[in-house]
């Protein structure tokens, strides 16, 4: 329940950033891993040998490029945190994708989450909510449970509304 607790507080927050490469092969019209990686992808580059070109993110990319087109990616379409790349590369490279990860599952009590501690019990009163909702029918425990989440919820939002004022997340290319 605590992983389900980061991984909902790394989707609403968007606290946690990376940068990842991804090796696309010729003719790799859609790039799925990204999504297991990314609450929210914020660039993109594409890396062919020694040229890095960053690409631009398209709304209507199916009106302006046939996907059966290939060639050197100018832009991407996003859908469910997968990118499709506009045109389809005509030769291997490397994706680059910035944007808020999702936090790793913990793999040992030595392990904290990593976000700031003054929310760590946040993430614990958000798993006992999940806990509840799971284990308990009772109705009393049903509206603790939907209490719980609803704290931790709030302290989550004031965090993303923080990183959003601070500049941390940036605006994507549109054309």
């Amino acid at each position: 329940f605590i992983h389900y607790a980061l991984l909902e507080m790394s989707r609403i927050t968007k606290y946690l950033m990376d940068v990842k490469s991804y090796t696309v092969s010729a003719g790799k019209l859609v790039v799925e891993e990204v999504a297991n990686d990314f609450a929210s992808v914020e660039e993109v580059w594409w890396r062919e040998g020694a040229t890095t070109t960053r690409l631009h993110h398209k709304e209507s990319g199916w009106n302006t490029v046939p996907p059966t087109q290939s060639g050197t990616p100018a832009a991407y379409i996003l859908s469910a945190n997968r990118i499709m790349l506009l045109p389809a590369p005509a030769s291997a490279g490397s994706l680059i994708v910035r944007g808020a990860i999702y936090h790793l599952p913990l793999s040992a009590d030595t392990d904290e989450p990593k976000f700031p501690r003054d929310l760590h019990y946040s993430i614990c009163q958000y798993a006992a909510g999940l806990w509840l909702e799971a284990f308990t029918p009772h109705q009393e425990q049903s509206g603790r449970a939907i209490n719980l989440k609803k704290l931790a919820l709030e302290q989550w939002q004031q965090l993303a509304q923080e990183v959003q004022e601070t500049g941390i997340r940036t605006a994507r290319y549109t054309e």
